[in-house]
């Protein structure tokens, strides 16, 4: 009897072909077991218009997702890393993040203006407190404008005359073939990625062997250094997708090198840093990193907004 793997993911068009593309990879690598796709509309999904900071960002894209796990109604579930809160759900763990596409963030403009020539006063939609973040400390007089719902959605309110310039991530662009309309790749040494951008995980139960051996062979144990290293940071600094936090590790000449970002969201204080270190000992540095930016001076202001966020 051919063994049957249940794979749960959310119903977008841009997480079915991120899921589709892992259970090909499954398939090839396990012609036997039958990998069957569960799609299971999420929080995020319902509320696909209201403001996260309305609805709360954590965990709305995963929740639904992780109960369908848990209560073995799916095996495994594929995530955009980026949507996975860095306390998961008991029982659960990432069975394999696998090589990450591009972390860059996208900017598409009417105009065909960069980022550096857009002028004040120009309107750009993103639904992400650390683009918000990122354009304040710009200091360049933007209005930011919410803007939310799957890319195609997103594009088109751009063409509609709703916003002169959006924000997307170049991993999801790629994945989904819609790259022509980017007017810049940005930098991620000036505006660094969120924490795990452009890599894929695969969450599993804690406790089964079995899954855990059908989905290890797609783990790319750099990037998964990189995106754990990420995830620490992001644990120390807190805040989570609430708060304008940027953190990308990768590795260059034999270094492991950590950029972060964290700042307020009208740009009042933040701090831009990197951190170095032999590529074999980069264990740490995503805490070490967090440990620095917590004793900056005005570090407070930043904390303070977190946790009034968080009320």
């Amino acid at each position: 009897m051919t063994e049957r793997v249940v794979i749960g993911t959310r119903g977008s068009k841009l997480a079915l072909i991120q899921t589709e593309w892992v259970a090909r990879k499954l398939r090839e690598i396990h012609p036997k077991v039958n990998f069957h796709i569960e799609i299971i509309k999420t929080a995020g999904d319902k509320l696909s218009s209201a403001p996260f900071a309305q609805i709360g960002s954590q965990g709305i894209f995963v929740k639904e997702i992780e109960n369908a796990i848990l209560e073995r109604r799916v095996d495994l579930a594929v995530h955009s890393l980026k949507d996975l809160q860095t306390d998961i759900c008991g029982g659960l763990t990432i069975g394999a993040i696998l090589e990450r596409e591009s972390p860059r963030d996208a900017l598409i403009s009417r105009q065909g203006l960069k980022l550096a020539r857009l002028p004040e006063g120009t309107v750009i939609g993103t639904s992400s407190a650390r683009r918000r973040g990122l354009l304040a400390a710009e200091g360049r007089g933007f209005e930011i404008r919410e803007c939310r719902g799957n890319l195609n959605t997103r594009i088109e309110k751009l063409k509609s005359g709703e916003f002169d310039a959006i924000l997307l991530a170049e991993a999801g662009l790629r994945r989904m073939g819609m790259t022509d309309d980017v007017t810049e790749y940005l930098d991620v040494k000036h505006f660094v990625p969120a924490v795990g951008q452009g890599a894929l995980c695969i969450e599993i139960r804690a406790d089964d062997r079995r899954i855990c051996e059908l989905v290890s062979p797609l783990n790319h144990e750099p990037t998964f250094i990189a995106c754990t290293e990420e995830r620490s940071y992001l644990a120390d600094i807190g805040g989570g997708c609430h708060a304008p936090v940027g953190g990308h590790m990768y590795y260059a000449d034999g270094e492991a090198i950590f950029l972060a970002f964290v700042g307020t969201c009208d740009g009042s204080w933040y701090v831009r840093r990197e951190l170095r270190a032999p590529k074999g000992e980069a264990h740490g540095i995503g805490r070490r990193m967090a440990e620095e930016i917590k004793a900056l001076p005005g570090a407070e202001a930043f904390f303070e907004e977190v946790a009034r966020d968080a009320r």
